[in-house]
């Protein structure tokens, strides 16, 4: 666990403490109040709770976060947390990355962010990565129940210092929707920053597209379904002049069943390794056969590291060499989605990875592997030099892998106790990690009697930020609240219509029988409880799906689903008729 955060409170914040705790008490009025309103106003209620408990604003100008040391297997270290403020609202994604002493953070909804680590303090621009994120979802998203739209959003940025300057490009990669074509597509685009008066500014905040990849969606044509979370995105750079870029699938293999469209040979970017010519701005093949690649870097011996998502397990680590095949999505360590789990369909031999180019490693069962970062010649790390560090979401963990003679032979893992989405290591010589939970954990080496070990970092600026919040809340609102927790925690495996995904659909599945729907293959313990879904077994069902029917194949949804949240859900589920 991590020990954050001491406030410095004057006379007028210990007044805004009194003042939080009043509407604490207040709350708790509306949440008892909640169980006696009529089902027909209940969302409106539960929207109002959504509002004061789903993301907690920062609430003082100074945070200060503390150093807690532990344990590894070779190194002491200590980790600590810096929030970086709820200014994205139901979307996931963004990335981070460095120039100079300060960390750049982009949010998954395009605002970007400066936490300069030499001055202690944090700020956001005005500027925005080029998705015209608000208009887009308000005007043409929101209509179409099927779209998910905490998918819609940044997948990466990437510094390019320019040589002989105090400037660097500054690189996104973020879909864009364009209502023309009703298409949504993997975009690169740059601006220029520069370092002023200690400081890091936007020289113009003028975006340019460096390319729009061949890896789009045609929303009209797929009813609005978009998996967005397996478009991969990630960039790094061979040199000034060319930048690799990950590009996955859409889900347009083992969700939508279009197998030809994600080959090596599909003539498109989808599930591509692309490379990309940053003056001439030409794209080609680098390699193929990812399923959603969410890691790329280089490591010091100039090795190229890839990690992947799998379907149902088998997460993978890869050493890419150019022009090789890596066998999505005709073979996996695991099997595709299903109950308990379903064939690999073009896998000739399940659970097996012949004939292409192998992992140096996959993860059974899946991770949620995200990116990973190479550990060379870092004081203080040195009993780490050569290993790979593993960013995990689902396990919530940081995993260090030991390559030796061509083989990974051991993984260590580090609980972190946060979904870990992107990270690098600094000039300074930590390590920096994106979490899903709109801060950064930085990780140091130990070293006892040295008293600069036991100084927190005190960052300032955070009552700017509050007005962003207050925007990205009031935004949240003019959308289902049902409808985006359903996004957030079911849309992954369920469909809003009738059709299959890794569950069954869920149009009509209130009243319906309880594991009986179609050719569904549903686990035996679900097809062997009777009776129809009412709002009672669904609740109890969706809270702890285990308890409610033990061997389900249905995980545990999230910590962050309670009571009035399922309610909300079950709600939103009533209105898939």
């Amino acid at each position: 666990m991590f020990k954050i955060v001491k406030f410095k409170l004057s006379m007028w914040q210990w007044s805004a403490v009194v003042a939080g705790l009043m509407g604490v008490a207040l709350l708790g009025g509306v949440l008892f109040a909640v169980a006696f309103v009529p089902s027909s106003i209940s969302q409106k209620v539960q929207n109002k709770i959504g509002e004061l408990t789903a993301k907690p604003s920062v609430r003082f100008d100074n945070v200060v976060s503390e150093w807690t040391k532990f344990e590894t297997a070779y190194l002491t270290l200590e980790r600590t947390e810096v929030i970086l403020g709820e200014v994205d609202g139901s979307a996931t994604g963004g990335g981070i990355d460095q120039f100079g002493d300060t960390l750049i953070y982009a949010a998954a909804n395009g605002l970007i962010g400066f936490l300069d680590l030499a001055s202690n303090t944090i700020e956001y621009s005005d500027v925005r990565v080029p998705m015209d994120y608000d208009h887009v979802r308000r005007e043409y998203l929101n209509e179409n129940l099927s779209f998910n739209q905490n998918w819609y959003r940044v997948t990466d940025i990437l510094v390019s210092p320019i040589a002989g300057t105090e400037r660097a490009f500054l690189y996104a990669t973020h879909h864009l929707f364009t209502p023309e074509d009703e298409k949504i597509c993997l975009y690169v685009s740059r601006t220029e920053i520069e370092k002023s008066s200690n400081e890091i500014q936007f020289v113009s905040g003028d975006w340019e597209v460096v390319s729009k990849l061949d890896a789009c969606v045609n929303m009209a044509k797929r009813d609005w379904r978009f998996n967005g979370h397996m478009t991969g995105g990630r960039m790094s750079l061979v040199d000034d002049t060319q930048m690799l870029v990950t590009v996955g699938t859409f889900g347009i293999g083992n969700f939508e069943g279009e197998w030809d469209a994600v080959q090596a040979d599909s003539g498109n970017h989808l599930g591509k390794i692309v490379a990309l010519n940053l003056e001439t701005r030409e794209t080609s093949v680098y390699a193929s056969g990812f399923r959603n690649p969410q890691g790329l870097a280089f490591d010091g011996q100039g090795r190229l590291w890839e990690t992947e998502h799998a379907a149902l397990s088998g997460d993978e680590v890869n050493l890419i060499e150019p022009g090789l095949d890596y066998g999505w999505p005709n073979v996996s360590y695991g099997f595709d989605y299903g109950s308990p789990r379903k064939e690999l369909e073009l896998n000739p031999v399940q659970g097996r990875h012949e004939g292409y180019a192998k992992p140096m490693f996959s993860f059974v069962p899946t991770i949620g592997i995200s990116h990973v970062i190479p550990i060379d010649g870092l004081e203080g790390f040195e009993l780490w030099d050569g290993d790979v560090l593993i960013l995990s979401l689902k396990e919530k963990t940081i995993f260090r892998l030991r390559p030796d003679d061509g083989r990974i032979v051991y993984a260590e893992a580090l609980y972190m106790d946060r979904r870990m989405r992107d990270g690098l290591v600094l000039n300074n010589g930590w390590i920096a990690a994106l979490t899903g939970a709109n801060s950064v954990v930085f990780i140091r080496r130990f070293e006892e009697g040295n008293s600069a070990q036991a100084q927190a970092i005190d960052i300032s600026g955070y009552d700017a930020i509050t007005p962003l919040e207050q925007k990205a809340s009031d935004f949240e609102k003019e959308f289902s609240w049902g409808r985006m927790l359903f996004s957030g925690s079911c849309a992954t495996c369920h469909e809003i219509s009738e059709a299959a995904k890794v569950g069954p659909g869920l149009k009509g599945v209130m009243g319906r029988p309880i594991g009986k729907f179609g050719d569904y293959p549903f686990s035996d313990a679900l097809a062997q409880k009777s009776g129809k879904w009412t709002n009672k077994k669904m609740n109890a069902f969706i809270a702890n799906p285990d308890g409610f029917a033990k061997g389900t194949t249905m995980p545990h949804v999230s910590d962050n689903i309670g009571k009035y949240e399922r309610e909300a859900i079950i709600e939103y589920l009533h209105e898939l008729k």
